[in-house]
C-alpha cells in the first residue's frame, strides 16, 4: 500500500472552468487535506506484478493466451504467441476468471448455461492526450479539472511525474476534426494546438464498455472477478477499486475455507459483490449525467456550494453522495439509499431556490470581475467562492 501511495497523486477536490476564465474549486471536503489518490493503471499493474513475482507459488507465462476451457474438469489450453507453439493443458483447482471486459473465461463459463449476460457500449466515447505540467497554473496539479466545450466536456487528471492526462468525452457523432479545433480553441490549450492536434489526430476514439451477467461462478470450478464480470463508466474513480473490493472479498472467502470452496460459498460471494457493483453501475450513469448536464451551469455551481456549506455547519458530517462515494468505503448500496434521503433533505430545506441565489450571486461577481477586467481601476482580487 504504501508504495502504491507514492506512486500516486493526491487530489483535493475539483476545479470547474468556466468561460471567461473563471473558476470554482470545490473541495472533496472529506476532510481539508487530499481527497483521493489518483495513480496510472500501468504503475499500478507494475506494482502489483512485481509483488507477485516475489511469491515462490506464483507463475507467470507471458505472452500467452487461453484458447479454451473445459469448465467441467477445470483445464486451460495455453498457447504461446511468440513459438506458436501448440497449445499446452493445465489443470486447476479453481479457474479466476480476471481477463477483463472481452474475458474468454466468461465466455466458456457461460456457454450452455442459462445467464444473462449484457455488453453495450456507453453513448458517449472519449479520447485523451497528454501534456507536461508547462500548463500549470493553468491545470493545477493538486485537483481534478473541469472544462466544457461545445458538446462536449475535459477532465484532466494530474500524474505524479507532473504531467496531466486529459480525457475529452464527446457524443459519438462528433468528428475529430471538429473536437479538436472545439479543444484548442480554449484558453487553457490553445498555446498548445500543435501538441494536441497530433495526438488526437493519431488516437482513435475510444468507446467505454459496460458488461453485467448474472452468472459469475460455474460449480465450484470457474469464478469471475473484475471486468469480466462487470463493469462501468469510470465517472466515479471506481471501477478499479471494485474490481480489488471482488479479488479481496474472494481471497477472504478462499483463505477462510483453506481454499476448498462449494458452490454455495461463490454463490454467496456473487450475491454480495453483485448488489454493489449493480449500484456501482446505476450511481455511475447518473453521475455522469450530473456532469454532463448539470455541472457547468449556474444554478449547479450554487447547489455545489450550498452543499459544501451544510457539510461545514454539520460539523463535517454531512458528506454529498459523490464524498460518501469517493473518500469512505461505505457499500455502494448503502451509498445509494442515502443519496436518496441527502436529495429530500435539500428538497425540504427549499435547496433548488437557495442554489438558483447562490446561482445569481456568481454570476452578478462574473460579471463585475468582467467589468473591472475592462476597466482602468487596478484588479481587484476575489475570494474563492469554494474554500478549503
Amino acid at each position: 500500500t504504501e508504495k502504491v501511495i507514492r506512486l500516486a497523486q493526491p487530489l483535493k477536490g475539483r476545479e470547474v472552468n468556466l468561460d471567461g476564465g473563471h473558476r470554482f474549486f470545490q473541495p472533496y471536503h472529506f476532510n481539508d487535506g487530499v481527497g483521493i489518490y489518483s495513480i496510472r493503471r500501468t504503475d499500478l499493474i507494475k506494482t502489483l506484478l512485481d509483488q507477485a513475482l516475489k511469491q515462490p507459488t506464483i507463475e507467470v507465462l507471458y505472452q500467452t493466451e487461453m484458447t479454451s476451457m473445459n469448465k467441467l474438469n477445470k483445464t486451460l489450453c495455453l498457447k504461446n504467441l511468440i513459438t506458436g507453439a501448440a497449445a499446452q493443458t493445465r489443470a486447476s483447482q479453481l479457474v479466476i476468471g480476471a481477463d477483463g471486459v472481452f474475458s474468454k473465461v466468461r465466455q466458456h463459463l457461460l456457454l450452455g448455461e442459462m445467464a444473462d449476460f449484457e455488453l453495450k457500449f456507453f453513448r458517449d466515447v472519449y479520447t485523451e492526450f497528454t501534456l507536461t505540467s508547462d500548463i500549470a497554473p493553468a491545470v493545477p496539479l493538486d485537483r481534478v479539472s473541469f472544462f466544457q466545450g461545445p458538446q462536449f466536456f475535459i477532465v484532466g487528471l494530474p500524474n505524479k511525474n507532473r504531467s496531466i492526462t486529459f480525457n475529452v468525452l464527446y457524443p459519438k457523432n462528433h468528428s475529430l476534426a471538429q473536437l479538436t479545433e472545439g479543444v484548442c480553441q480554449l484558453e487553457a490549450f490553445e498555446p498548445h494546438r500543435a501538441d494536441i492536434q497530433l495526438q488526437l489526430q493519431t488516437k482513435k476514439p475510444m468507446g467505454i464498455p459496460l458488461v453485467k451477467t448474472n452468472t459469475w461462478y460455474f460449480k465450484n470450478n470457474v469464478v469471475l472477478v473484475g471486468e469480466s464480470s462487470h463493469s462501468c463508466a469510470h465517472f466515479l474513480a471506481q471501477g478499479m477499486n471494485s474490481c480489488l473490493e471482488d479479488s479481496d472479498a474472494l481471497y477472504e472467502l478462499l483463505e477462510k475455507n483453506q481454499f476448498h470452496v462449494s458452490p454455495a460459498d461463490l454463490g454467496g460471494y456473487q450475491e454480495e459483490r453483485r448488489k454493489q457493483t449493480d449500484t456501482l453501475g446505476t450511481l455511475t450513469e447518473s453521475h455522469y449525467a450530473h456532469i454532463k448536464n448539470h455541472m457547468f451551469s449556474i444554478s449547479g455551481l450554487g447547489e455545489t456550494q450550498l452543499q459544501t456549506l451544510a457539510y461545514r455547519l454539520s460539523g463535517r458530517k454531512l458528506l454529498s453522495p459523490y464524498s460518501k462515494i469517493v473518500n469512505t468505503s461505505s457499500p455502494y448500496a448503502s451509498v445509494q439509499r442515502y443519496a436518496t434521503a441527502y436529495r429530500r433533505l435539500f428538497a425540504s430545506l427549499g435547496g433548488s431556490l437557495a442554489s438558483l441565489i447562490l446561482g445569481a450571486g456568481i454570476y452578478f461577481r462574473s460579471l463585475c470581475s468582467k467589468q473591472l477586467s475592462h476597466s482602468n481601476s487596478p484588479m481587484v482580487a476575489t475570494r474563492r467562492l469554494f474554500w478549503k
